[in-house]
């Protein structure tokens, strides 16, 4: 009987092709765009939360103060790397601080304020993805054991006239420069001012100092960010977890453990409001072809409302012809929600080959399976619900209205 209903459906929405297709196409545009959006925001979240993981690393666990007022200077936490170590979970810790001082170089004499950034052995060495490469053109990088020693930047060296050997003097300390980084053209800003909250690092126009030797050269202790990296096989967030308790335990008041999880949780929950936006102005237009599904579902009850009193007649009951027009009003609601699947998919793809063409940006292009089954089930019933009320109509003529109607 099901098989029969649908015939008689499919065989109607043959018979008025050009409505038929007028109708389908309102579907189509809601679903294309609803499609679009919500590929393209998807494929917009999995670029940044990409990106991000790129740069922060799944398991780097940033541990900072938690008290700043937006705009101040970042507060130093005095928090021993050697204690952070062994705690379970932790295989890499490493501090990152940077301040501005007073740099004198002898012969040539030269005097100049410059940024001063104080790094740890493992910094460089264990956290490459968040502080970036640090080409050497000459000389060496700093290594662990290293004590009153200096990398300089490419501009820094040749302002300060200075070369592997030379010495130079910070806020009144002795340093030995042992090696100069190469030139940055494209002028890239290192991460880790960023993430401090301080101004970002111009490798060219920076010094570099075991961090070690910051305590003595700027008179205080502590650092505004310390990096934490968790073994493999660990649950970041716990791991985030046993680190604040020990160091509430250790006295060490209002800190902030940032996580990459909670970096994609803030852009999901970002993208999710943006995607929520689109896709409502999507359900307007998919309301809009729902209206015209509506309008030619009424319009099809009228012209075959002596149809309806034959198969009436002949023994057919209201669930009968109910079912045959919210099978004809599904089914073009389906066909819709299928080109307009298509259309969105291909329009997404465009807009992704565009944006990586004319802006140099890898949008990535998500075809998400839950979305497209979710889709059409939508579309699906979209059309069955804008199809009830004609379909109920039409189940509860009478016979002997429906033979005197013309």
């Amino acid at each position: 009987m099901v098989k029969d209903f649908f015939f008689l459906a499919t065989r109607t929405v043959r018979q008025r092709r050009l409505r038929s297709w007028l109708t389908v196409i309102g579907i189509v545009i809601g679903i294309t765009a609803m499609v679009a959006l919500l590929s393209l925001g998807l494929g917009l979240e999995r670029t940044i939360i990409q990106y991000v993981e790129g740069i922060f690393g799944v398991n780097t666990i940033m541990i900072m103060g938690g008290d700043e007022e937006v705009g101040a200077i970042p507060r130093l936490i005095d928090i021993d790397p050697d204690l952070v170590r062994q705690w379970e979970g932790v295989v890499a810790v490493a501090p990152i601080r940077l301040e501005r001082g007073e740099v004198v170089k002898d012969e040539p004499p030269v005097s100049e304020r410059l940024l001063v950034v104080g790094l740890s052995p493992e910094m460089v060495t264990e956290f490459r993805a968040f502080i970036g490469e640090f080409p050497i053109a000459g000389g060496r990088m700093l290594i662990a054991g290293d004590e009153a020693k200096a990398v300089l930047g490419y501009n820094v060296a040749q302002r300060l006239g200075a070369t592997p050997g030379a010495t130079i003097e910070i806020e009144g300390k002795s340093f030995e420069v042992v090696g100069i980084m190469e030139t940055d053209p494209e002028v890239v800003k290192a991460a880790m001012g960023a993430a401090a909250g301080q101004e970002p690092v111009f490798t060219d126009e920076s010094i570099f100092i075991p961090f070690a030797m910051m305590d003595d050269v700027f008179n205080d202790a502590g650092a505004p960010l310390f990096l934490a990296k968790a073994g493999e096989g660990e649950r970041v967030g716990i791991v985030a977890e046993r680190i604040d308790a020990a160091l509430a335990e250790a006295g060490v008041a209002d800190i902030l453990l940032i996580t990459f999880e909670d970096i994609s949780e803030g852009l999901g929950d970002m993208v999710g409001i943006v995607q929520a936006f689109v896709a409502g102005l999507a359900a307007i237009a998919l309301l809009v072809g729902g209206v015209g599904v509506m309008n030619t579902m009424y319009t099809s009850v009228l012209e075959r409302t002596r149809e309806i009193g034959v198969m009436k007649a002949v023994g057919a009951q209201n669930g009968h012809i109910l079912s045959i027009f919210l099978i004809e009003s599904s089914l073009m609601g389906l066909v819709g929600g299928i080109i307009g699947v298509v259309f969105g998919l291909l329009l997404s793809a465009g807009t992704s080959l565009a944006v990586g063409h004319f802006l140099d940006f890898e949008l990535l292009l998500v075809i998400s399976a839950p979305l497209i089954l979710g889709t059409l089930l939508f579309s699906l019933l979209a059309g069955a619900i804008a199809g009830m009320l004609p379909a109920r109509r039409a189940s509860k003529l009478r016979p002997v209205e429906a033979f005197r109607y013309e």
